[in-house]
């Protein structure tokens, strides 16, 4: 991605974070979703997707940015051949990275915890416990 548009992206993702409801600082949250794991899986450079590897992976802010960096640099064809990414995500997962960065940033955080479970998980979790 050229660095004009690069940067337009992340300022648009401000404006939006911009909003009095993102308010919340956090040192430290939990990312889930195809995102955070196709960044964590692409980040341990796994042969193929695992989610055994993926679920639990640190990733700092810096690791975030970095990721976003090389990510920018590739064309879409580049990023469908990334091993463990799923080819569908390859037009999307450098605005996901953007988007994942600038959250981080504008709540304060240096990491990031990836999860394969998301909040549905734990409702199920909850009513079969119940």
């Amino acid at each position: 991605a050229p660095d004009g548009e690069l940067r337009a992206a992340m300022d648009e993702v401000d404006r939006v974070l911009g909003i009095p409801e993102v308010a919340a600082r956090a040192h430290r949250i939990i990312g889930v979703a195809g995102t955070f794991t196709s960044l964590a899986a692409i980040q341990r450079r796994l042969d193929r997707y695992d989610p055994d590897l993926v679920h639990g992976t640190v990733m700092s802010r810096a690791d975030i940015e970095a990721m976003v960096g090389r990510l920018a640099a590739l064309d879409i064809a580049a990023t469908a051949a990334i091993p463990s990414l799923e080819p569908g995500r390859a037009p999307v997962i450098l605005a996901g990275a953007v988007v994942a960065e600038r959250v981080m940033s504008v709540v304060g955080a240096d990491e990031v915890v990836v999860s394969e479970s998301d909040l549905l998980d734990a409702v199920a979790d909850e009513l079969l416990a119940g």
